[in-house]
């Protein structure tokens, strides 16, 4: 873990997926390196394995909202309107108290309704 955030601070994202993915590899804590693993990716501008990585976060904490919410966004970006709501849902269903889901529902419904999609 040290060296995945001696790397973020040189801010050198590929190296430090590579060593969130090592740390992960060792399955100790996996779910420590949520949700730093998907943004490392990000930054290093490689969307399919931040999209990954997020989906993995939500195995390693699957009742954690805020990797759902997480996941739910990844899906938006990638204008995965209907994975997004689902997961929006789920989250809301986590943890009810929380606004966050309802709010991103109402923006994923408006970007479907500016896409023409369902």
């Amino acid at each position: 873990m040290w060296l995945a955030r001696v790397h973020h601070g040189l801010n050198d994202a590929a190296r430090e997926a590579d060593a969130w993915e090592s740390y992960v590899g060792l399955g100790t804590a996996p779910a420590e390196a949520c949700p730093a693993l998907p943004e490392a990716y990000a930054r290093a501008g490689k969307p399919s394995d931040t999209l990954r990585a997020y989906e993995r976060c939500t195995t390693f904490a699957p009742n954690d909202a805020e990797a759902v919410i997480d996941l739910g966004d990844a899906y938006a970006r990638e204008r995965r309107w209907h994975d997004a709501c689902a997961q929006y849902t789920r989250a809301a269903e986590l943890d009810p108290d929380n606004p966050l889901p309802a709010a991103r529902l109402s923006g994923v419904e408006s970007c479907k309704l500016q896409d023409g999609s369902q």
